[in-house]
């Protein structure tokens, strides 16, 4: 990697702390910049949720440094993402490599706060990475960190969807259900619908004729399809959102990540087998769909990646070169580079877990 790029990453964030004058202790950016620095991020989120410590910046950078906050609290570090990229780089296996390390690293937050992480960027750079000329050196590396957020991203639902198993070499079938059940909403999404009981192979199928509606005290009121998807050695449970498009007519189905089990007033119970026991979606709002964290975050991450490279004319950078890595990985056919859609499908990221395993 050109002393340039690594330069502007690892300075890039800092550049706006050092815009604010923290020798100032009535600044709020002073105390914020101390959380951070001691890893103390809720209280450093805290404080930037307040109004009088926004004001306290220029040009709405606080949103920098409550993405920066968001990022701590994920776990993760871009050292941390750049060291197991970079390790996983060479060989035929990278990318699984890859999220299995990512995997490990991962707390309870992880999921939600690396969202809220690319939310705050987003807000702070008004546009997306591949829309922005002329970026300067902030842009650059916030650009760079959006990239290398959304690649975790993508290797935590491979994680997610492998039940943290091994599962390059072949023997996982919770990956093979996993992967089923991704195939159900590919066919439910083209078809607008599919039958009640969906067969992937002979020795994989879905059964998607029970719909289940979590509600709670707080208003939060959800339906989802409950899939049970069987294999010769077990049973996995799923859970399937669909969104409907009132416009077109058309349905758009996701898998949303759970965790435990629950009753369908969220209340935990531990047997699934059960009547009244269900994988458990999470109580916020708005569910995070497993189908765009494998697949529109890992496009993304690539995308931005690889323009900030190209516009640097360091294409042949080790994090580059460890792209081009894990995508011959995932597809040895390639990405059309004259194309303006996306590198991978659905479809793609399916077979790729399938003849790995």
């Amino acid at each position: 990697m050109r002393p340039s790029i690594l330069l502007t990453l690892i300075t890039s964030l800092t550049l706006i702390s050092g815009c604010q004058d923290t020798t100032k202790t009535d600044n709020c950016s002073y105390y914020v910049q101390q959380d951070l620095d001691n890893e103390n991020f809720d209280t450093a989120i805290s404080k930037l949720n307040t109004q009088a410590c926004q004001d306290s910046y220029s040009n709405n950078e606080y949103l920098v440094d409550l993405a920066t906050a968001y990022l701590g609290k994920s776990g993760y570090s871009i050292p941390d993402m750049i060291n197991v990229l970079l390790e996983n780089s060479d060989g035929d296996d990278g990318f699984d490599e890859f999220t299995t390390q990512i995997g490990a690293i991962k707390n309870d937050d992880s999921f939600y706060t690396l969202k809220t992480t690319l939310q705050y960027f987003d807000e702070f750079l008004g546009d997306s990475c591949v829309n922005i000329d002329d970026k300067t050196t902030t842009e650059t590396g916030i650009c760079l960190i959006i990239g290398m957020v959304d690649i975790t991203r993508a290797a935590l639902a491979v994680d997610y969807l492998s039940d943290g198993e091994e599962w390059e070499n072949g023997d996982s079938e919770a990956m093979q259900r996993s992967t089923c059940a991704l195939q159900y909403t590919v066919a439910y999404t083209v078809d607008n619908s599919t039958a009640p009981v969906f067969a992937c192979d002979d020795s994989v199928s879905v059964d998607s004729s029970e719909s289940v509606t979590f509600s709670n005290s707080s208003g939060i009121n959800k339906i989802y399809e409950n899939l049970t998807v069987t294999s010769p050695t077990g049973t996995e449970y799923f859970l399937q959102a669909i969104t409907a498009d009132t416009d077109t007519g058309t349905n758009t189905s996701n898998i949303v990540f759970t965790q435990n089990y629950c009753t369908t007033d969220f209340t935990s119970c531990d047997d699934v087998s059960e009547s009244t026991c269900y994988v458990c979606p999470s109580e916020n709002e708005d569910d995070l769909s497993v189908n765009e964290f494998v697949l529109d975050a890992l496009n993304d991450g690539f995308s931005n990646i690889e323009q900030i490279f190209i516009e640097d004319g360091t294409n042949d950078s080790d994090i580059q070169q460890a792209i081009n890595d894990f995508k011959t990985e995932i597809n040895a056919d390639g990405c059309d580079t004259d194309s303006e859609e996306p590198c991978f499908t659905m479809d793609d990221i399916i077979s790729y877990l399938n003849n790995n395993n």
